[in-house]
């Protein structure tokens, strides 16, 4: 993806001398409504109406690949209080929670178009004595099926109205009316079956369901 900076953003990264640091400010989620923030700096910073706690954090290096996407990210935060840790323990290791992530300059603290941002998901978290590291992904695993496709008898694989389903209101017949929706199966009030009894009940000539996106030669398993 493309990062976006503002024009005060690259006038300052631009600047030959006298730049103030740069830091990276992290909003996590530690529960359902309750996020912690948290600034890689010696001391907080306050940024878009919000103040960002100081706290020893290192990450790997941040490096795009072909497409500007950070598809992997280390951090690691100091867990000489437990402070972290405790959240670690008593939510699930913080699992699939957010983090997001800014960029900004300390002399641009006052605009909040200045900052370069990036949205993250934990996949990993371990702790030990001296740090609690996450391992940051920008692919949220949970949200996506894998594999792209799977083979079922039962059930259709097309999208209801998509080209590879064919049910369109502008070539639907007349006497056949529009669906809301599909209960992509193949049998039923609102399946497949009973979308194509809609053509036959006008007199044309149906399409499903041999449309039908499932495999219902697939073997059932032997109990």
């Amino acid at each position: 993806m493309v990062h976006e900076i503002s024009a005060s953003g690259r006038e300052e990264k631009n600047k030959p001398e006298n730049q103030q640091p740069w830091v990276v400010l992290f909003e996590v989620q530690v529960g359902d409504a309750e996020w912690v923030f948290l600034v890689n700096n010696e001391e907080d910073v306050t940024f878009n109406g919000r103040t960002y706690k100081r706290f020893p954090i290192s990450i790997s290096e941040l490096e795009e690949n072909a497409r500007g996407d950070l598809p992997v990210l280390d951090v690691s935060v100091s867990n000489a209080t437990r402070e972290v840790q405790s959240f670690l323990e008593r939510r699930n290791g913080l699992l699939d929670r957010s983090v997001k992530l800014y960029i900004v300059s300390t002399a641009l603290l006052s605009d909040a178009s200045a900052a370069v941002s990036q949205q993250f998901t934990i996949t990993s978290s371990f702790a030990d004595a001296e740090r609690v590291t996450f391992r940051l992904s920008q692919l949220p695993l949970v949200e996506v099926k894998m594999p792209h496709q799977i083979y079922s008898r039962s059930r259709c694989r097309w999208e209801f109205k998509s080209p590879e389903c064919g049910w369109s209101l502008p070539s639907l017949p007349a006497g056949v009316g529009d669906s809301a929706a599909c209960t992509k199966l193949r049998t039923g009030i609102g399946g497949c079956e009973w979308h194509g009894q809609q053509y036959t009940d006008a007199g044309q000539t149906s399409l499903w369901p041999a449309r039908f996106g499932g495999f219902p030669t697939i073997p059932r398993r032997r109990q």
